[in-house]
């Protein structure tokens, strides 16, 4: 959906329908669905800041994309920040 942002990445979709995608999703901040998921990324990412201080800027975050991974099914999918990553 190009008006609220971009997501990039990779992943397969199994003969099963099985579903595994790791990316990294960029929200446009002026539309707004882009807006409230920016100002989120903005909360999230200074909330990582404050408990990973050996993190020289939680903004890197913000920058690089919120990272998400899909899995379940082609008829059930699952979209999830993958906040394992963002604390990378």
């Amino acid at each position: 959906l190009p008006q609220i942002g971009t997501a990039t990445g990779s992943g397969t979709v199994a003969s099963s329908g099985a579903l595994d995608f790791k990316l990294s999703a960029k929200f446009t901040a002026t539309t707004g669905v882009g807006a409230i998921a920016t100002q989120a990324q903005n909360v999230v990412s200074g909330l990582l800041g404050r408990f990973n201080p050996l993190k020289s800027s939680a903004s890197s975050t913000a920058s690089s994309g919120i990272p998400l991974t899909i899995t379940g099914t082609s008829s059930d999918p699952h979209i999830r920040a993958n906040l394992k990553a963002m604390l990378k």
